[in-house]
């Protein structure tokens, strides 16, 4: 720790802007607000420095680990080749494989029934088709598809209990 020295000009703002600047962590800044007795001068790379404690501190009390790397990316439950995981560029594979997590590539050659997408967007429901709310039947015959301009085809599957549309390859 330095002795105190007082300010020759006014240092709120670079205190605010140092301390304020939390980069690529989880966290942001809403408000820095400093009150002082007098106008202190502190060097920017202590303010630079109690802010990495400050956030290394968060990130051990609420992840329980030491290192900011080992922060978990998110609370979903980790499972080898789960459709939730599916990759469709260099990045989302990057990642993946950094967390060995098992995926399946989007764009590659897929299984035929994969699923590739579960959503709460039903095309049953917006056509006025839902046997649960509409209870009108659907002047067509299942399965659904849809399809792409280069010819893909896509089979959807209704989940009515769950109120999911599931799309899978075709």
């Amino acid at each position: 720790m330095s002795p105190k020295q007082l300010a020759h000009t006014d240092q709120t703002a670079g205190i605010k802007e140092v301390l304020g600047k939390l980069g690529d962590t989880i966290y942001y800044a809403k408000e820095v607000e400093i009150r002082f007795s007098q106008p202190w001068f502190i060097p920017r790379s202590m303010l630079a420095d109690w802010r990495r404690t400050l956030i290394d501190s968060l990130i051990k009390e609420e992840y329980g680990r030491d290192e900011v790397s080992k922060a978990p990316l998110h609370d979903v439950p980790l499972r080898d080749s789960c459709f939730n995981f599916n990759i469709s560029n260099r990045l989302s594979s990057q990642c993946l494989d950094d967390l060995a997590i098992n995926a399946v590539e989007v764009t590659g050659n897929l299984p035929e029934g994969q699923p590739l997408m579960t959503c709460r967007y039903c095309l049953r429901y917006q056509m006025g088709w839902c046997p649960q709310r509409h209870r009108v039947k659907s002047p067509y015959q299942e399965p659904y598809y849809l399809c792409s301009k280069d010819g893909r085809r896509f089979r959807l599957e209704f989940d009515c209990k769950k109120c999911e549309m599931k799309v899978l390859h075709a």
